[in-house]
């Protein structure tokens, strides 16, 4: 006799959104923690008393802006699987 618990799938199956999300932002921190860091934003980069508007190439390097955007992803996939676990939990009581 099978029970409801034993019907169920494999950890693994059951969380693959959870550990695709943990491998994303893994490898983006990875990633963002290897890019060079020639560059400067935000405040620090602002010199009020300058004659020039603009410095050539004083774009990030794009292994930062990748790594960053891994991490989002990742960050976006974990708060996707969660939202929908949580939803599906809560109709389940109704």
């Amino acid at each position: 006799m099978t029970t409801e618990r034993d019907a169920r799938p494999p950890w693994l199956l059951r969380n693959w959104g959870l550990l695709l999300g943990c491998v994303l932002v893994a490898v983006g921190v990875i990633v963002l923690a290897t890019a060079p860091r020639e560059w400067s934003f935000g405040w620090f980069a602002y010199e009020p008393e300058a004659d020039f508007g603009f410095v050539a190439g004083a774009t990030p390097p794009a292994q930062g802006v990748v790594g960053a955007s891994i991490g989002a992803l990742g960050i976006l996939t974990i708060t996707a699987v969660v939202a929908y676990r949580l939803g599906v939990r809560s109709s389940r009581r109704r």
